[in-house]
């Protein structure tokens, strides 16, 4: 039986491979090829492997394949989905044919809508049940994580803005304002759209030499979530050193 030398709960963290044992605190991080796109930072983290950061939403992976690409979340947009896939182009050339999402929330999945029908999304049964049945933008988490964006706040931060003295204060007001209507124009086009492939325990996707297993993760505090196993040769140091990196983000 093939063994997970590196498995990842991807959108949540990256998690140590079976067998890692803890380093001291003590440790040297580990420092991984950087490419910086214009949006998201890439860190090299295996052949073919990135850990991508920057983005509204979600953290991300991208598994350049021999044919094509495989990319974990979508982010909170479709606008951010954009940026992704512009910036995944300083890796590669080949195109996405494969997303995973890892949880039903709308910062992983809320970016699936600027995908064709050539391309598989990727998910549990449950994650599909959950964008198809529980009315996902009238429900937790995301009225309260847009609530900010709403037109009411943005008047308010706009007579902020009118009302402030102090110059500097006021260029960050005005900054912050800018960001806020362009992302309040962004959700605006958010279009839930749920995965066209689904599995109930365990997939395993075969992408030349690649093999990449899904497994449910049967965990209550990851209700419906992806767990995905690569057969690669990772340094276990290595590994755990990016999980103690990154800041978990559900």
């Amino acid at each position: 039986m093939k063994s997970c030398h590196f498995a990842l709960v991807i959108g949540v963290a990256v998690a140590l491979p079976l067998g890692a044992q803890a380093q001291p605190s003590s440790a040297k991080p580990m420092s991984f090829p950087v490419v910086q796109g214009k949006t998201y930072k890439f860190e090299k983290i295996a052949d073919g492997v990135y850990y991508a950061t920057g983005g509204l939403g979600s953290n991300n992976v991208v598994i350049v394949n021999d044919q094509d690409v495989l990319i974990v979340d979508t982010g909170t947009t479709p606008a951010t989905a954009r940026a992704f896939v512009a910036d995944i182009k300083m890796l590669t050339d080949k195109p996405v044919r494969y997303v995973v999402n890892t949880h039903w929330h709308y910062d992983h999945t809320d970016g699936n809508s600027i995908f064709g029908p050539e391309v598989q999304i990727i998910a549990t049964d449950f994650l599909r049940t959950a964008m198809t049945t529980f009315d996902v933008l009238n429900r937790e988490p995301w009225k309260t994580s847009t609530a900010q964006y709403a037109p009411a706040q943005l008047d308010a931060l706009k007579k902020q803005i009118a009302d402030e003295k102090d110059a500097g204060h006021k260029a960050e007001l005005t900054k912050q304002l800018a960001d806020m209507t362009k992302i309040a124009a962004d959700l605006k086009e958010v279009k839930p759209t749920p995965p066209n492939i689904t599995y109930s325990t365990k997939m395993v996707l075969h992408r030349g030499a690649r093999e990449i297993d899904f497994l449910f993760a049967r965990y209550q505090s990851l209700r419906g979530d992806s767990v995905a196993c690569f057969d690669l040769a990772l340094h276990h140091s290595a590994t755990k050193t990016k999980n103690a990196q990154h800041e978990q983000k559900a």
